[in-house]
C-alpha cells in the first residue's frame, strides 16, 4: 500500500482550519485520516486525546475502527496486556511504537495485542506520543491490514508531526465558549466491578449516560468508566489522580469523571458531572497555554479580587497585572472578565 507523499508543512494549516470549523467528531475524524493518508497510507485512525494535566485518556476522533475493535483494544489495555499505552509510550527513548501480527512466535510482550488486530482482520498498528514539554496530549493510532507493515521513514514522517497534531487537538478543543450550552445537571455515579463491567448506576448517570450518546458510540459514558475504573486501581499514589475532562467542542459541556474504590473487593464508584470550577480552572490554563503566574491571577479574579489588590498581593504593578490579564482574555477566547468567570464557574 503505497503513501503518496507531499511536504508534510501544507498539513497544519488544514487541520487548523478543520478544528476551527464546528464539524462532529466523526467528520474531523475522515478530515484527519484524508490529511495524513498522502503522507502515510493507512486502513483506520484513532486519534485517542488525553486530559493533559493527568494523562488520562478523554475522547477522541477515528476514522474506520470498529467498535468491536475499539471495546476489544480498551479492555485488554486495562488488563495490561498493552505493550504501547501512553505510559509505555512516555518511557520509550522515541515516542512511538509498531505492533506486527506476525512477530516472531517466541514474543510473548503484547501477545493479546496481536490476536485482536488479527482477529479484527489487521496486520499492523503504529503508536505516535503525542507529548511535549507541557504535557501529554494523546497518542495517534494507524492500523493496516494485512501484509503491509509500516516502514521507519513513515514513523519518522509522523514523528516530525507531533507538534502538528497537537496544535491541531488544543486548536479544537479551545475553539468556541467554555459555557455550557444546557442548564446544569446533577452528578451521576456509575459502579465498575472488579470484572470491568458496569454493575449499577444512579438515575442522573443514567441521565448523563444519555446526554453523552448523542455524541456517538466512543464516547459512551459506560466505557469510559471502565477504563477510568481501571486505571484508577492501577494508579500509584501520585499527586495527578486520573480524571476524565470532556470538553464543550466535544459533547457540549465540560464534563468531568472521577473514580473512587469502594471497599476491598475492587468496586469502583465513578462520578459523572459538570466540570466544578476549581477542577476545570487548571484544565483551562493548560489547553489554552497558560502561564503560571496568568493562572494565578485568573484565581485572584475569581475569588472576586480587583487588579489593584492582584498586584498588592504579588508584589507587581497594577499595570503588570493588567497585561496578565489580558494575555488570559486574548488566550482564552474572552471578551470580558464577565465572560471569562462564567465560563470557569459554568
Amino acid at each position: 500500500m503505497p503513501s503518496t507523499r507531499t511536504d508534510p508543512t501544507n498539513l497544519a494549516p488544514k487541520l487548523t482550519s478543520a478544528a476551527h470549523d464546528n464539524l462532529t467528531s466523526d467528520d474531523l475524524g475522515d478530515v484527519l485520516s484524508a490529511s495524513l493518508s498522502v503522507l502515510v497510507a493507512h486502513d483506520a485512525l484513532h486519534l485517542i486525546v488525553c486530559n493533559p494535566l493527568t494523562g488520562t485518556v478523554s475522547f477522541g476522533f477515528w476514522h474506520r475502527y470498529p467498535q468491536n475493535l475499539a471495546y476489544a483494544q480498551m479492555r485488554n489495555a486495562y488488563l495490561g496486556d498493552d505493550p504501547m499505552s501512553p505510559t509505555a509510550l512516555s518511557r520509550r527513548a522515541k515516542p512511538f511504537g509498531v505492533l506486527d501480527v506476525g512477530a516472531p512466535p517466541g514474543k510473548r510482550e503484547g501477545r493479546r495485542a496481536r490476536e485482536i488486530l488479527d482477529q479484527h482482520g489487521l496486520g499492523s498498528e503504529l503508536r505516535v506520543l503525542l507529548r511535549d514539554a507541557n504535557g501529554m496530549w494523546g497518542v495517534l493510532c494507524l492500523f493496516r491490514e494485512r501484509g503491509v507493515r509500516f516502514a521507519q521513514d513513515e514513523t519518522d514522517i509522523l514523528v516530525a508531526l507531533i507538534p502538528t497534531l497537537i496544535a491541531f487537538v488544543r486548536a479544537y478543543v479551545t475553539t468556541g465558549s467554555h459555557s455550557p450550552a444546557t442548564a446544569t445537571r446533577s452528578p451521576g455515579v456509575v459502579l465498575v466491578g472488579a470484572d470491568h463491567e458496569v454493575r449499577g448506576l444512579t438515575r442522573q448517570a443514567r441521565q448523563w449516560m444519555h446526554e453523552m450518546r448523542r455524541s456517538n458510540w466512543l464516547s459512551a459514558p459506560d466505557w469510559a468508566a471502565m477504563a477510568l475504573a481501571s486505571e484508577t486501581r492501577q494508579h500509584d499514589g501520585g499527586p495527578r489522580q486520573p480524571m476524565i475532562c470532556v470538553p464543550p467542542a466535544y459533547i457540549g459541556r465540560w464534563v468531568t469523571m472521577r473514580a473512587e474504590p469502594l471497599g476491598s473487593d475492587g468496586t469502583v464508584a465513578v462520578t459523572i458531572q459538570g466540570t466544578p470550577g476549581k477542577t476545570l480552572l487548571p484544565v483551562i490554563a493548560a489547553w489554552h497555554g497558560l502561564t503560571l503566574r496568568e493562572l494565578t491571577v485568573t484565581e485572584m479574579l475569581c475569588l472576586g479580587m480587583a487588579p489593584r489588590q492582584i498586584a498588592r498581593h504579588l508584589n507587581l504593578s497594577a499595570h503588570t497585572v493588567n497585561d496578565h490579564i489580558k494575555a488570559v482574555y486574548r488566550k482564552t477566547n474572552s471578551s470580558s472578565r464577565d465572560q471569562l468567570m462564567a465560563a470557569v464557574n459554568s
